[in-house]
């Protein structure tokens, strides 16, 4: 069992500004972290936790398989978990990337092997191609809503060139 833990450092790395744990009863890996504007933190990874912290009113409050992807935003002095949502289907998923645009949208992109991924209508590919397929997930900023699908060629659950995805900085 291990939980994810967030740490900010000063600039000159001699004195811990803030630091907390953040997880449920099992296990969890956090892969990607990004800031927004108000310097709030933004992570994804995934988790085998059914207690995971999520929010009210969040997208997908309930665990739903093997494991989840988890995309959570602390507050900027690591206070409180202001939003967290599980993603995922009956298998398991990961979130290997995230980042928050200008209007602070987040995007998250990662690899599942659920049949039943959520996906949205229009969505560019909404079914599993193979074992395992690449996600790219777009959720507003309280992590509410939204979610679409990709396909992922390689299979390595990166957006990269090789799968003729945007690279997103």
């Amino acid at each position: 069992n291990g939980d994810i833990f967030l740490s900010k450092l000063s600039n000159d790395l001699k004195t811990l500004e803030n630091s907390t744990y953040i997880g449920g009863a099992d296990w969890e890996d956090c892969y990607a972290l990004a800031l927004d504007s108000s310097d709030n933190v933004f992570i994804t990874g995934r988790t085998l936790s059914t207690d995971f912290p999520v929010t009210s009113g969040a997208y997908d409050e309930s665990h739903n398989g093997d494991t989840d992807v988890f995309i959570t935003k602390v507050s900027n002095d690591f206070s409180q978990v202001a939003a967290s949502t599980f993603l995922g289907g009956g298998g398991a998923e990961f979130g290997n990337s995230i980042t928050v645009d200008s209007s602070g949208n987040i995007f998250v992109a990662g690899g599942t092997t659920s049949s039943d991924f959520p996906v949205t209508s229009g969505a560019y590919d909404s079914k599993i191609n193979e074992a395992k397929d690449f996600f790219l997930a777009k959720l507003d900023s309280d992590l509410s809503i939204g979610t679409s699908g990709g396909s992922d060629s390689d299979g390595d659950g990166v957006l990269d060139d090789i799968d003729n995805c945007p690279v997103i900085s």
